[in-house]
């Protein structure tokens, strides 16, 4: 069972592979903390646990600003 996802309110989205189909696809931090590390890759379908190390070394996506 992966660890817990700690997340601030600030979250940009990040870039996943997929443990499947080495497809990537960006998902929000908060999205993966609401299910507990699970999601879903949209290319394959597949449902994959991330672990906390995991999503640490994802690359960060800046969003634009905010308003």
């Amino acid at each position: 069972m992966p660890e817990p996802v700690v997340t601030q309110p600030d979250d940009d989205q990040i870039e996943l592979s997929c443990k499947d189909c080495s497809g990537t696809f960006l998902t929000f931090l908060r999205e993966i903390a609401e299910h507990n590390g699970k999601i879903t890759c949209p290319q394959c379908g597949n449902p994959h646990e991330y672990a906390d190390t995991e999503l640490r070394s994802a690359r960060r996506v800046k969003e634009g600003p905010r308003q």
